[in-house]
């Protein structure tokens, strides 16, 4: 059996919010409130988000044209599946009326994973003794400060959802 876990992410979620933002008008402004384009699990889906914002920023709108483009002069439209893949992405939006929701979804399974790898750094840490027993409750300590700070930030995840699966 292999330790080895996909990290929690959901490319429903990230496609959907990508294609929302195609297909409404201030979705991508909604979508921005929330979830940085560091926050999308998929290098493609980072690279969409990104050309998206430069083609929002240049133009002050976007579509697939723009948005192609964009990708294009960066190098990376070929990355990402080329023009039919983002082309695509409008076509398989279930409703763009849910943009907050599916930015909601992508940046909370960002702080998952991003708490599930400062938990596991710290129980490396731990294991290899550069963490001495009495300080590792204080950097568990920080670590659930974290994550507190986030759910008051209205982030929707708990501590103990984050870690489970580290642990």
């Amino acid at each position: 059996m292999s330790d080895i876990r996909t990290p929690i992410h959901n490319d429903d979620a990230e496609r959907s919010m990508l294609g929302a933002c195609f297909v409404s008008d201030g979705a991508l402004e909604k979508a921005l409130a929330i979830c940085k384009p560091c926050d999308l699990y998929r290098d493609a889906h980072r690279h969409f988000y990104r050309a998206m914002i430069a083609a929002h920023e240049e133009h002050g709108r976007i579509d697939y044209v723009l948005v192609s483009e964009e990708l294009n002069a960066r190098g990376l439209l070929d990355a990402v599946g080329g023009a039919l893949a983002v082309s695509k992405l409008a076509d398989e939006v279930p409703s763009s009326a849910n943009i907050e929701i599916y930015a909601a979804l992508v940046a909370r399974h960002a702080r998952a994973r991003r708490l599930v790898r400062d938990a596991e750094r710290l129980a490396d840490d731990v294991h290899t003794g550069k963490v001495r027993p009495e300080d590792w409750t204080a950097r568990v300590r920080e670590l659930e400060h974290v994550a507190s700070e986030e759910a008051r930030a209205g982030e929707l995840i708990s501590w103990r959802d984050a870690t489970r699966q580290a642990w």
